[in-house]
């Protein structure tokens, strides 16, 4: 150690220490929607990182990370993956060295294309890449990520004199990894717990000597259980004694922010859980977390006396619209362009026609031609797959992906009639999962129906613009099962919670199920197109989990999709018409969409205007 040092033991000293993150950028780099071909003014790495250099200058003691899904998830991010080899260096990672991140944690998307795209990337980073509860099973596996770091740091307290500070961190992700992307992980790596490998990897760091442990957790808040097969464990950390704070993703939420309002142990306007510094910075680069921390060595050594957390947007709402809050980062901007262009040059290629518009403005509350396009091709591709094998009924399973939800008002897909895009592939299927096809029984159809009818709130009678969404249950959990006939009732209980979690096995919200014209044989078996997503455990579904799959298909469905169209089909008459909802006399409910969006005939809609977060709002009746 140094002479100007100053030795344990002296006189008491305070610290700030500023830890700034970012966390689900999904290869966000700049301010443009490619799926939509336009800017974006709140999303984009390009302007987080004016935030990042306003918060160092600000600050004597600073270090950046980030909590996990980083790398993919963007038309430019994963531009590179399809790229021929030898590839471009890796735009996403030269914009992270750029920022000089001091770590940053493996989120469950960073495996979507398989170890050695992944592998490839990493090893290109110039920063320490944290992953603490998965690892190989077997040597030659590519995984270059680290258990946990111990960070060596030069701090300046608040009288000028220098400590060494030393700072463990570790990461953790959700167990359903394996199952989300089983097809590239299994027998491949392992995976713990996140609350067992967290106590363990602090424990450890405490062992070597850290003065102070943060946890990058790529998981939302969750329950406060410390189940090992649980998918959101923040609240879990937290009442880990190792621990000082608890840096959270993964649900692409705001914290400290109202969503986690008067939840036990949960301080949404402090940002902490059981009283640790905690934050959530949202997702695509929209906001950045500031986590000032004060630190006061006394005889036991550092701790965490108190700490202040915000989160700094890049964009602002005003009337609607979203304003920029900072300029792009010329240093950015400069390496990610070419990546851009040639994002922008292969979007715009077209791939095929439809003869009618398509849009989700309303695809959870009517009859959907996006999901039917979907599920046209996913029958059209497995009918060439299945030909000449025997099989019993075939039925299609889609979900509509962009319907605002934490994506914001302008996160939906419309398409008008005429030429289809690249961009527009990736604008109504964005994830590259593959195509699977899995035998259940009719009873499980209806619990599977059962659980995608959980994103309704129950409506009242006589009660005026309820909400009718959950805000906690995704649109790509709303699955359709085509080739069915059915309505939903949400004036009725629900079966299962959003999670999965059978609240009353006797409720039925989903009603007069028929196939071919006939009630559902609860005792027929059907063989049902779904994603590897929801075939591998996404969503919990219970009906799935005793689900044989028949066959896996190493394909795409937005590749399935592109070559529907190239082989010149289009969006299937009648098809969409598969579910509606029951009759509720005098129900109302409150519907938030996209600004401009016209409501479909056939459903009573009506206009109730705009509302401060620049979604259109509409009454529905039933």
């Amino acid at each position: 150690m140094s002479d100007d040092l100053e030795k344990p033991g002296g006189a008491a000293a305070r610290v700030a220490l500023r830890v700034l993150q970012t966390s689900d950028l999904h290869g966000h780099l700049m301010a443009y929607d490619y799926a939509g071909d336009r800017p974006q003014p709140g999303v984009g790495l390009v302007r987080t990182a004016a935030l990042i250099a306003a918060a160092r200058e600000e600050a004597a003691n600073s270090l950046l990370v980030d909590c996990g899904d980083f790398l993919f998830g963007d038309m430019l991010a994963d531009d590179w993956v399809a790229a021929p080899a030898p590839r471009d260096p890796n735009p996403v990672i030269r914009a992270m060295n750029a920022l000089d991140y001091a770590a940053v944690a493996l989120g469950n998307h960073e495996f979507n294309f398989g170890l050695g795209p992944l592998s490839e990337a990493l090893s290109q980073a110039r920063f320490p890449v944290l992953c603490s509860n998965l690892s190989p099973v077997r040597g030659g596996v590519p995984l270059a990520a680290r258990s946990g770091l111990m960070l060596h740091r030069r701090v300046t307290d608040d009288t000028g004199r220098v400590h060494e500070l030393r700072i463990g961190l570790l990461s953790v992700l959700p167990p359903q990894v394996m199952q989300w992307d089983a097809a590239h992980l299994s027998g491949r790596v392992q995976v713990r717990g996140m609350v067992g490998a967290a106590r363990a990897g602090a424990a450890g760091l405490r062992a070597a000597g850290a003065d102070l442990v943060i946890v990058l957790n790529h998981s939302g808040l969750g329950d406060g259980s410390d189940d090992p097969g649980a998918e959101n464990a923040g609240l879990a950390l937290a009442r880990l004694d190792d621990i000082d704070a608890v840096l959270c993703a993964h649900k692409h939420r705001l914290f400290p922010g109202p969503y986690y309002r008067g939840r036990a142990g949960v301080d949404a306007r402090a940002g902490t859980l059981w009283g640790k510094p905690a934050a959530m910075p949202g997702c695509w680069g929209s906001h950045l977390a500031v986590i000032d921390l004060d630190l006061v060595r006394g005889a036991g050594g550092w701790r965490v006396a108190g700490h202040r957390t915000v989160l700094r947007p890049i964009a602002e709402r005003v009337k609607g619209a979203q304003v920029p809050q900072v300029a792009d980062a010329p240093a950015l901007v400069r390496l990610a362009t070419p990546a851009h262009r040639a994002t922008l040059d292969r979007m715009r290629r077209e791939v095929g026609r439809v003869e009618t518009g398509v849009t989700t403005h309303f695809s959870q509350v009517a009859p959907c031609r996006v999901t039917a396009l979907v599920a046209a091709a996913q029958l059209w591709r497995a009918r060439d797959l299945l030909a000449g094998r025997a099989h019993p009924p075939i039925l299609s399973a889609a979900a509509p992906f962009r319907c605002g939800g934490t994506g914001g008002p302008g996160n939906y897909t419309g398409l008008p009639a005429g030429p289809v895009r690249v961009k527009d592939i990736a604008a109504i299927y964005p994830f590259p999962n593959t195509l699977r096809v899995v035998a259940v029984s009719g009873a499980q159809i209806l619990d599977w129906l059962e659980q995608a009818a959980a994103q309704f709130h129950r409506l009242e009678p006589r009660r005026p613009r309820q909400p009718l969404l959950r805000d906690d249950f995704p649109s790509y959990d709303f699955d359709v099962l085509h080739g069915l006939r059915y309505a939903i009732d949400p004036g009725r209980p629900a079966r299962f919670d959003p999670a999965g979690r059978l609240l009353d096995p006797r409720a039925a919200r989903v009603t007069g199920v028929s196939w071919n014209g006939a009630p559902l044989d609860p005792g027929m078996e059907f063989w049902v197109l779904t994603n590897s997503y929801r075939a591998g455990g996404g969503g919990g579904f219970a009906a799935l989990s005793g689900a044989g799959t028949v066959l896996e298909v190493d394909e795409a469905i937005p590749g399935i999709l592109t070559d529907y169209l190239r082989a010149g089909h289009t969006v299937p008459a009648g098809a969409a018409a598969v579910w509606r909802f029951a009759a509720l006399p005098g129900v109302e409910a409150l519907l938030r969409t996209a600004p401009g969006a016209v409501p479909p005939k056939g459903i009573d809609l009506r206009p109730a205007g705009m509302g401060e977060d620049g979604f259109a709002r509409f009454v529905l009746r039933f």
